[in-house]
């Protein structure tokens, strides 16, 4: 028990560090992000370039793993030594997602309204939320995307000083 209760510590203890990074370099963080999943991206095309290679049986599973491998390797390249180019899209492309979805949804909360009169106006409230978070997103990407960073460093400090007290008392 005492070995589980010290590794529990210790992840929130990362947990918390982890925020207070997150907190205080949010840019910082989102690069390291991207870089990380841009060496991932190159790491499983090398494994698709090796498998197109080796697997010459299906001239067509051999020239999508080819495909698929030049493809992501490409991607990982970029995420990997352009970051700042991703990360400035990336607030934007997640805006124009959550707007979409804020639509969607507010699309058929209205039909949900007409389609059953008891329906309560509070449906509406959630879409139109979205809506308007979507569009701080697509239109203020920068500012909201490092607050987001911030808001997910605080969750991460509360949750690591949370569970170190919690383990503290166990």
């Amino acid at each position: 028990m005492g070995k589980l209760q010290f590794s529990q510590s210790g992840a929130s203890l990362v947990m918390a560090v982890l925020g207070v990074i997150l907190l205080l370099m949010p840019g910082a963080a989102l690069t390291t992000v991207v870089q990380i999943i841009g060496a991932f991206l190159l790491l499983a095309a090398a494994a698709k370039l090796i498998g197109a290679y080796r697997d010459r049986r299906s001239e067509f599973a051999s020239r999508f793993l080819l495909g698929n491998g030049l493809v992501g390797g490409i991607a990982g390249l970029v995420l990997l030594f352009k970051p700042a180019a991703v990360v400035s899209i990336f607030p934007m492309l997640a805006g124009l997602l959550v707007l979409l979805s804020g639509i969607i949804n507010l699309t058929n909360a209205l039909e949900c309204r007409r389609t059953y009169a008891n329906t309560s106006p509070a449906v509406l409230v959630m879409p139109v939320i979205t809506i308007i978070l979507g569009a701080v997103l697509l239109f203020n990407p920068f500012s909201a995307a490092a607050t987001l960073v911030r808001v997910i460093g605080c969750i991460l400090i509360y949750n690591g000083i949370t569970g170190i007290f919690i383990d503290s008392r166990h």
